[in-house]
């Protein structure tokens, strides 16, 4: 009788899932990894050098990706649901003056949903050098939402394109 109600209520979990995919996203939900990023558009690019305080953390090349829902809102200045924007970090080697890329560090990933209230509406992901599984702890999407809690004039977005250029409200 135990079993047969444990079974009972692991097919309603189950079905419930099925029937109702478009279930709210709960604020712990994690980001998935972005398997096609470097197909869209690159829209910029920076480097951390070591004279960089944050050359620890963050240091390398840091190419900025954005999926078409991003790129609608580089134009218009607020993003839509599913804009995505990917900052994909490489260590770097220099060698006789020259720098170049060195192995993937990491990718940060913001990502546009409703579900994300407390965030301002963006989840935050990060994935450890070539890993697709994240390790955005609490801690990590706290420092996160803290920091682009100071970009709210741009939609919680620092980063710009240089592609772009934005389209201007009409007065």
């Amino acid at each position: 009788m135990k079993l047969a109600t444990i079974s009972v209520g692991i097919l309603i979990l189950v079905l419930s899932s099925v029937i109702c995919p478009s279930a709210p996203v709960e604020e712990s939900s994690v980001v998935p990894y972005p398997t096609a990023y470097r197909t869209w558009v690159m829209v910029k690019s920076y480097v951390i050098t070591p004279e960089s305080k944050l050359f620890a953390d963050r240091g390398g090349i840091h190419h900025y990706f954005a999926n078409d829902k991003a790129i609608e809102g580089y134009q218009t200045g607020k993003f839509p649901e599913g804009a995505i924007i990917v900052d994909e970090g490489m260590n770097i080697e220099n060698a006789q003056g020259v720098t170049t890329e060195s192995g993937l560090r990491s990718v940060d990933v913001m990502h546009k949903d409703a579900a994300f209230k407390a965030s301002g509406g963006w989840g935050y992901g990060r994935f450890e050098g070539d890993s697709t599984i994240g390790i955005a702890s609490p801690a990590i999407r706290s420092a996160c939402t803290a920091c682009h809690a100071k970009a709210k004039g741009g939609d919680h977005v620092y980063s710009t394109s240089r592609l772009i250029v934005p389209v201007q409200p009409k007065q």
